[in-house]
C-alpha cells in the first residue's frame, strides 16, 4: 500500500483529464489510484498542459442545414396581413415579425426579434414554425430583409446606419447587397 496516497479527488480529475486530453506516451499506462498525492499533483499539472482531444463531429441537424441552404444570414420584417393564415398566435403593433437567422458553431439558428437595433432581445422558435416560415419566405429573402432595413431605416443584413443614397434606396449597405447578388 502506498503510503499518502492521491485523494479520491485528485484519482478521479485524473481520470476525466486522460479521457480529454490528447495524453503523453509517459502517462498511458498510468493507474491513478496507485499513485501518491505529490505524484498526483504532478500528473495533474502536467496534463492541465495537454491539448483537448479533437471533439467528434456534430450530427447534423437537419432544420439548420435546410436554414443555412435556404435563407441567408440576415434580419428579416414579415408582414403579418400576409401570415395570418400561417401564423394567427402572432401579433405585433407595428404590424411585422422581425426575425434574425445566423450561424453559430456550425448551426444555423432562426430566432423572433423583439425591442429595437441595438437592443434585441430573441425568443426561440418551434421547428415546425422554423420549417414553415423557411417554406414562405425561400424566394422572397431579398424583399423582407428590404422591409427591415426601410422598417429600422438601416442595413437590413447588418442593422448598420446607411451612408449613401444608394445604400438608404436599397435599405442595404455595399457590403451586404452582396450577399443578395445585388
Amino acid at each position: 500500500m502506498t503510503t499518502n496516497p492521491a485523494t479520491e479527488a485528485q484519482v478521479n480529475y485524473i481520470t476525466s483529464l486522460l479521457s480529454q486530453r490528447v495524453v503523453p506516451e509517459k502517462y498511458s499506462a498510468i493507474v491513478p489510484s496507485e499513485l501518491t498525492r505529490l505524484e498526483a499533483s504532478l500528473v495533474i499539472e502536467s496534463l492541465k498542459g495537454a491539448a483537448f482531444k479533437p471533439r467528434p463531429a456534430a450530427q447534423a441537424n437537419p432544420l439548420s442545414a435546410m436554414l443555412a441552404e435556404k435563407i441567408p444570414a440576415s434580419k428579416y420584417a414579415l408582414p403579418f396581413e400576409e401570415l395570418s393564415l400561417l401564423l394567427p398566435e402572432f401579433h405585433d403593433s407595428r404590424g411585422h415579425l422581425f426575425l434574425e437567422v445566423r450561424s453559430y458553431r456550425g448551426t444555423t439558428y432562426m430566432r423572433r426579434l423583439h425591442g429595437s437595433v441595438g437592443d434585441f432581445t430573441r425568443s426561440k422558435l418551434s421547428p415546425l414554425m422554423v420549417t414553415n416560415l423557411v417554406r414562405y419566405m425561400e424566394n422572397r429573402t431579398l424583399e423582407f430583409v428590404q422591409e427591415f432595413g426601410r422598417l429600422f431605416t438601416c442595413c437590413g443584413k447588418c442593422s448598420a446606419p446607411l451612408t449613401d443614397e444608394r445604400s438608404r434606396e436599397l435599405s442595404l449597405g455595399p457590403d451586404c447587397r452582396k450577399a443578395f447578388g445585388l
